[in-house]
C-alpha cells in the first residue's frame, strides 16, 4: 500500500527583485523567512525576464499549471510580471492568495480574493 504526503503550498515569487552593484545586477538582500510559513518558497521567473519577451507568458503558463487554489503569490519583482502572474493564478483557481508585508508587525499577512458571478470578496486570514 502506497501512501503519498499531502502537497505542501507553495508561495511563488514571480521575480526575485534585483538591485546594480558594482559587476551588475545583484539579488536584493530580502529576508523571505517569515513567508515560508505559508508554504515553500519557488521563484517563477529570472530576474533579467522582461514583460515583453514572449517566453515570459510560456513560464508563466508552466509555472501556474503546478499551482493550487491554496498557494500564495508574493508580489515581488517587475509590477507588470506580477500583474500578469496575478491574472492567471486568478483565472486558474477563481481567487488569489496574497501575501503582504505588513511592516509594523514585521511579519506577512495572508489576504485571498475570491472571483466569482457575485462579484469580488476579500478575505483576511491569519496563519500562525
Amino acid at each position: 500500500m502506497s501512501t503519498t504526503e499531502p502537497r505542501l503550498p507553495v508561495v511563488l515569487i514571480p521575480q526575485f527583485p534585483t538591485q546594480m552593484g558594482d559587476c551588475g545586477p545583484e539579488r536584493r538582500p530580502l529576508d523571505l523567512t517569515d513567508a515560508e510559513r505559508y508554504g515553500r518558497l519557488v521563484e517563477v521567473l529570472t530576474p533579467e525576464a522582461k514583460p515583453w519577451d514572449p517566453t515570459v507568458a510560456d513560464e508563466l503558463d508552466a509555472a501556474m499549471q503546478e499551482t493550487s487554489g491554496d498557494d500564495w503569490l508574493l508580489c515581488l519583482g517587475n509590477p507588470t510580471l506580477i500583474a500578469v502572474a496575478a491574472g492567471a493564478f486568478a483565472l486558474m483557481h477563481g481567487r488569489l492568495n496574497v501575501l503582504q508585508f505588513q511592516s509594523r508587525q514585521g511579519r506577512y499577512e495572508a489576504v485571498r480574493f475570491e472571483f466569482d458571478e457575485d462579484g469580488t470578496r476579500v478575505e483576511r486570514l491569519t496563519i500562525d
